[in-house]
């Protein structure tokens, strides 16, 4: 994969804004960066970490609840000196790390998974992350680690409350998509524009996860003709 930042980012989505922003700039002490609208009545709220970005999709509209496999974040900070374990709004467990400790220096994400070696192979094979020697893989600076989880609901709506998926911001959205498409991956969304921000696709994983491949002007200075 061609990366255009290396990192991931991290998606959410909620209808309490306000209890997002004492957790993200209270507690976890980082800032609102502006927010853009994505339509349906919602706007994403983006918060930088370390390079990756925390998008608080904030609805207007209820929300219904639905299965994730993203069980865990994991924010490398100097804010700590030992881990310290939080809750975020919606339930979604945050650990606060100091910077290295466990490998991570960034950002960290931990999946359950029904079948963690298809995860895995998926991850290294489809995606084009790094394999650990400890069975974690890592995308740039994000690593991730897999929890084994026999029997668990696959991922549902894109839309619902809490944690619901990865990006990789990408130099060609559709040229990634087409390569994971070709590589066995659910395509559940052809590229579309954003406007002049952004190109977008969405690909699963096997359980079901959801991956967004974005292609943003500010980072490969054009976007395709779709």
């Amino acid at each position: 994969m061609q990366l255009a930042k290396p990192c991931l980012d991290v998606g959410l989505y909620t209808e309490d804004l306000e209890a997002h922003r004492r957790f993200w700039e209270g507690q976890i002490g980082v800032v609102d960066e502006g927010f853009q609208k994505l339509g349906g009545g919602v706007r994403q709220h983006r918060y930088g970490l370390h390079g990756s970005v925390v998008k608080v999709n904030h609805s207007r509209n209820p929300l219904p609840e639905a299965p994730t496999g993203l069980r865990r974040l994991t924010v490398a900070t100097d804010r700590v000196t030992d881990p310290v374990d939080l809750t975020a709004p919606g339930g979604t467990a945050v650990r606060l790390v100091p910077i290295g400790h466990d490998g991570i220096t960034a950002l960290g994400v931990e999946i359950a998974t029904s079948d963690p070696d298809a995860t895995r192979r998926w991850w290294t094979e489809a995606v084009g992350a790094a394999a650990l020697e400890d069975g974690r893989v890592s995308v740039g600076t994000t690593v991730i680690g897999f929890l084994a989880e026999p029997g668990r609901a696959p991922t549902g709506s894109l839309r619902a409350a809490g944690f619901r998926y990865l990006t990789a911001q990408v130099r060609d959205v559709v040229e990634e998509h087409a390569r994971m498409v070709a590589a066995g991956s659910d395509a559940t969304s052809a590229p579309t524009r954003l406007g002049d921000t952004a190109a977008i696709a969405f690909v699963r994983s096997p359980d079901g996860d959801w991956l967004e491949l974005s292609q943003r002007a500010e980072l490969t200075g054009s976007l395709p003709e779709i």
